[in-house]
Order: C-alpha cells, then structure tokens, then sequence
C-alpha cells in the first residue's frame, strides 16, 4: 500500500513538473488570426530591410500599418509614422520577434484577421502631413475562397508603383470615401 501511495505521488509530480512550461508558453496571446499573415509578415520585413541604402534607417522600430476591405488587405512596412486616419494598436510576437502592428480603424471587418478585443484605440485627426518615408515595403493580398493570397509586393524602389494602380480597382470607391485614396485636384488655368 506505502509502494502504491509513493507511486501516486510520483506521477503526480513528474505530471505537474511537465505542465509548467507549457503554461509558461501561452502567457501572450496571438492577435493575427491568419496564418498567410503571420507567414508572410516576417518576410515583407526580411525584404523591406534588405532594400535599405542607409542603415540608419534599419535600427529605429519598424510599423506595420494594415488596412482591410472586403476583399483584400494591404500591408505597409517602415520605420517612419506616415498614419494619419485612427487605428488599432496590437503586438504580435512571430519567429521571436516582436511586431507593433498598427491596424487602421476604418478597416471593413478587421477581425477577420485580427484579435482587435482590448487593443488601443489610437486617434489620429487625419490632417495631411509631410512624410519622407523612403524606405516602405507594402503587400496586397486578396481573399480567394476564404484565403488570403499574397499577390503584389511594391517597395520605394518599384518604378511602376503608384497608389491608384497598387490598390485594387474594386476597392476604389471605399478608399476614396475614407480618404486614402484622394482625387487630386486638376491645376487652374490661367487667366
């Protein structure tokens, strides 16, 4: 009976020993629910700091600014805070890396891919500012059968990079409604 109760005893230790670092491991909770995202973010990362001329640049913390529409979600990376509409702020740690991930709050049904319950809401009062950010690297990926695809990358150095042609003809009217597509206005001519 003595041999049964120390046996008991020792499983449970041994058990109770082998569940403490599991716990340990699950104290941060994941904010990207989408494993495309969480695949492909460290890359875009990888790809925008491989593209820097000057490595000044490279030290400082790095942003990624996610914007969501229906059917697509576009991706920014850079080290400069160019945001200028309100959004989410959440961290996400990938391959040991800590992410600050800024996502923007006029994002159609951002929870899709993102844990947004409890994240700060930062506010921003969407005034136009001056912003040199020439080391940029942004991904689109579009929705197909409930799957994101990564489908486009540009950085600062893609020639044929424009804003109207990297974000999505069918998204037009939604960025244009919230102002992160602008029509410019045509010069005056003169008297």
């Amino acid at each position: 009976m003595k041999n049964i109760f120390l046996y008991i005893l020792l499983i449970f230790l041994l058990l109770q020993c082998q569940s403490k670092p599991y716990a340990e491991k699950e104290i941060s909770p994941k904010r990207i629910h989408n494993s495309t995202l969480i695949n492909t973010l460290p890359e875009l990362v990888k790809l925008r700091n491989e593209t820097i001329e000057d490595r000044e640049f490279n030290k400082g913390s790095l942003y990624i600014y996610v914007l969501t529409t229906e059917n697509h979600v576009y991706v920014h990376t850079s080290v400069m805070d160019c945001v200028e509409a309100s959004f989410y702020s959440i961290s996400e740690n990938i391959e040991n890396k800590n992410y600050e991930i800024w996502v923007d709050a006029r994002s159609i049904r951002p929870e899709r891919y993102f844990d947004l319950k409890d994240a700060k809401l930062i506010e921003r009062d969407n005034e136009a500012q001056i912003c040199d950010d020439w080391y940029w690297v942004k991904g689109k990926y579009k929705v197909v059968n409930d799957e994101l695809k990564l489908i486009k990358i540009s950085s600062f150095y893609d020639n044929s990079y424009s804003r109207k042609s990297f974000y999505d003809k069918e998204d037009s009217i939604f960025l244009h409604q919230t102002e992160v597509l602008m029509v410019e206005p045509s010069p005056e001519p003169e008297p």
